[in-house]
């Protein structure tokens, strides 16, 4: 079993990344610049992906590094929900961003890529396109 032991507070987010879009690291990035907190990212081991969870952890793994926000990816077992009780010590919130960002999406950029047309290229985080024709996936 790994161990990620930090005694530093991360801002954590739970997703499936598939791929990493402008959507999902404007709001990491919101979240970094607000609390200067490191990130941490989950992805989600999910069956039904078309990219494996360890090739999405490298994927945000490429972005982090490229970005300079610090932080780690960490693949963990797919999830029913995530629950907490009362006085847990920490925020939970959603971020909020512009419309345009939020309606960026993961499925349309899948399609776009099956599909072959190379709009999704610019979709995607920074980087990731590359990532993606490197890793010849």
């Amino acid at each position: 079993m790994t161990v990620v032991a930090s005694t530093t507070p991360h801002a954590v987010f739970v997703g499936r990344w598939c791929p990493l879009h402008r959507g999902h690291t404007a709001i990491v990035e919101k979240v970094h610049q607000r609390t200067g907190a490191p990130v941490l990212i989950l992805v989600r081991d999910t069956e039904w992906d078309e990219l494996p969870a360890v090739y999405r952890q490298r994927m945000v793994e490429a972005w982090l590094e490229a970005s300079g926000i610090p932080g780690r990816a960490v693949v963990i077992p797919d999830v029913a929900g995530v629950y907490y009780g009362r006085g847990v010590g920490y925020e939970v919130a959603q971020v909020e961003v512009d419309e345009r960002t939020r309606g960026i999406s993961a499925t349309e950029i899948r399609s776009l890529r099956a599909a072959g047309d190379p709009a999704w290229r610019s979709l995607v985080a920074p980087g990731v396109a590359e990532f993606i024709d490197r890793e010849g996936l």
